[in-house]
């Protein structure tokens, strides 16, 4: 299990107690977290709402694309908002769906607006809060502004034909989705839905850079109950039946699912890792040979990165949680075939880009940072 450093406990707690509240978490929360977290508060006249665009629904939020006016400037950003409003008084007729919405919305706030998150390149960028005043009815929805994502993976992977991607350039992708990984499991966080479709796309000056997304329902470690996540992308220990069902709340779940992500991204998406009744899922993903025989005999190994891409496949879709490397391991991984290591390649990388730690002894390890 990941000891968590001294700079990492304050976010695991936070993140532990908002989803600890039996109470529900009302408007007048909101505003406290905002304020305490220093986020910008855009104004009523910063937002033209007749413009936005949908862009999807989820569970407890819709997002759209506007345009934010301020400082004599527009910015195209993505708002999410709330499926439901908010009264300002009466928390007592909130439902447990508003609850479940603004404690996801509050702990995705929490998360990136940490110092050494809110900057990460491997996660989404959150800009501001809007407070959207209900028309015809009495109440607010907070939303989030955040940097507007060209795609989600999927959509991305979908886009192009199989040999249109170079390997190299999807293992790339692959590095920074586990680099942003990185950053979550580091400060004791447990992503429990890492899918295609909760990485986004982004295209920061020339490059297009893959992050992490969707952090409203992380847990942490050892909590009582694991995250649900997405059946498909899940590890062997979530199913009810699993003898590894005890390590479902630990970070080695993210990292099989970190695997089922490249085995994604190589064939494009053209179907689920395991398209099948979950109940066969479920034997499959705990008869290792079986399971790794389906998935590498649809992946080439035609190049160098292909090679590297199968071999992650292989090391992180194992059966037994104490078998799968570390995510930092997998990062290193990748990171020294594409040479982007900032520590040369026989040293490990801190995850937090701030940091600039150049250890000078293998007994340092990046989930253990003391300096950052």
């Amino acid at each position: 299990m990941i000891a968590v450093s001294s700079h990492s406990s304050d976010l695991c707690r936070a993140v532990e107690n908002i989803s600890a509240q039996d109470g529900l978490v009302g408007y007048r929360n909101v505003v406290s977290y905002v304020a305490a977290l220093g986020l910008p508060v855009l104004p009523r006249t910063a937002m033209d709402e007749a413009t936005w665009k949908w862009l999807g629904t989820g569970s407890f939020s819709t997002t759209f694309e506007g345009s934010v006016y301020h400082h004599g400037t527009a910015s195209v950003v993505a708002i999410k908002q709330p499926n439901s409003p908010l009264v300002r008084d009466k928390t007592e007729v909130e439902s447990r769906v508003q609850h479940l919405a603004l404690s996801s919305m509050i702990q995705e706030c929490r998360i990136l607006a940490d110092p050494k998150l809110r900057s990460h390149p491997n996660l989404p960028h959150l800009m501001a809060v809007y407070f959207q005043e209900e028309r015809g009815v009495q109440g607010v929805r907070p939303c989030l502004v955040m940097e507007l994502a060209v795609s989600d993976f999927r959509g991305f992977l979908e886009a192009h034909a199989p040999e249109g991607r170079g390997a190299t350039e999807l293992a790339r992708a692959c590095s920074q989705i586990a680099n942003g990984l990185c950053a979550l499991h580091a400060y004791g966080l447990v992503h429990g839905d890492v899918k295609p479709e909760n990485v986004l796309m982004f295209r920061r000056g020339d490059v297009l850079v893959a992050t992490v997304a969707d952090l409203g329902t992380c847990g942490i470690q050892g909590q009582s109950e694991p995250v649900v996540g997405t059946a498909a992308f899940w590890a062997p220990e979530l199913h009810a039946k699993s003898s590894f069902r005890d390590s479902a709340t630990r970070s080695s779940r993210d990292v099989y699912s970190f695997g089922l992500v490249v085995y994604a991204a190589v064939t494009c998406y053209r179907e689920k890792p395991f398209p099948m009744p979950v109940e066969e899922q479920c034997r499959l993903q705990h008869e290792d040979a079986e399971c790794l025989g389906r998935l590498l005999s649809k992946m080439p190994q035609n190049s160098g990165a292909d090679r590297l891409l199968r071999e992650v496949v292989s090391r992180c879709v194992r059966s037994d949680p104490d078998r799968r490397p570390s995510i930092f391991e997998v990062c290193r991984m990748l990171e020294e075939f594409l040479g982007d290591s900032r520590f040369g390649p026989t040293q490990p990388q801190c995850p937090f880009p701030s940091c600039g730690y150049n250890p000078t002894s293998m007994m340092w390890s990046a989930d253990t940072c003391s300096v950052c």
